[in-house]
């Protein structure tokens, strides 16, 4: 059963994907510059659902970085 949604958008229309709470979701958004990711995640020790946002290279551009992360609704 799906516990997390994702959606992307792009010139050829949206696609959706899921996740559960064994698989977490996973996104990668890049440019020539670089790339944003994001994960989400469910934390089974706490209860919770957690997030990273991370700035990432991309074909050899950009800095690798953790821009944000902590538990989703907080």
């Amino acid at each position: 059963m799906a516990h997390f949604y994702g959606r992307v958008e792009g010139n050829r229309g949206a696609a959706t994907r899921l996740g559960t709470k064994d698989s977490g979701i996973g996104t990668v958004a890049a440019s020539w510059d670089g790339c944003i990711l994001t994960n989400i995640w469910y934390d089974a020790t706490k209860k919770v659902n957690r997030y990273e946002v991370w700035q990432g290279t991309w074909h050899g551009a950009g800095v690798s970085r953790l821009l944000s992360g902590g538990i989703v609704g907080e």
